[in-house]
């Protein structure tokens, strides 16, 4: 697909059709736009051009993230069953948390707490005075 330009894959029917959907199944670019036969310049291309196309691409990256999350979040504080063997029997089973999952999660929704980097946002008024303008 090297070397297509972007109007000649628009005259492609349903060639957005199918990367929107290859982007809902995969939740990344690359691969959806290999799923789909087009090059990524082109991907980007649309979604630059086209505001339907771009809200959509925005709505199914969400959608996808939203999903990525309930799974870590599930592995977090949920866990994973595994089972165990012993010389090639089963003999049990085990649950398994991720400490380092639910530290990430908690690092994402509470950042003032957990997050190592964090800097808290400045207020209207903060700014005004920091930057020798006053309240206005």
């Amino acid at each position: 697909m090297h070397g297509n330009t972007a109007a000649a894959v628009d005259k492609r029917p349903g060639r957005k059709t199918a990367f929107l959907h290859a982007l809902a199944d995969t939740v990344n670019v690359a691969r959806a736009c290999h799923d789909a036969g087009i090059p990524r310049r082109t991907a980007y291309h649309w979604r630059d051009t086209d505001p339907d196309f771009a809200r959509e691409w925005d709505d199914i990256l969400d959608d996808g993230i939203d999903l990525l999350e309930a799974g870590f979040h599930r592995r977090a504080f949920e866990g994973v069953g595994r089972l165990v063997y012993y010389k090639g029997e089963r003999v049990g089973a085990t649950r398994h948390y991720s400490d380092a999952l639910a530290m990430f999660l908690l690092k994402a929704h509470r950042p003032a707490r957990y997050r190592d980097n964090y800097r808290p946002p400045e207020s209207g008024a903060a700014r005004g005075i920091a930057d020798g303008r006053g309240p206005e």
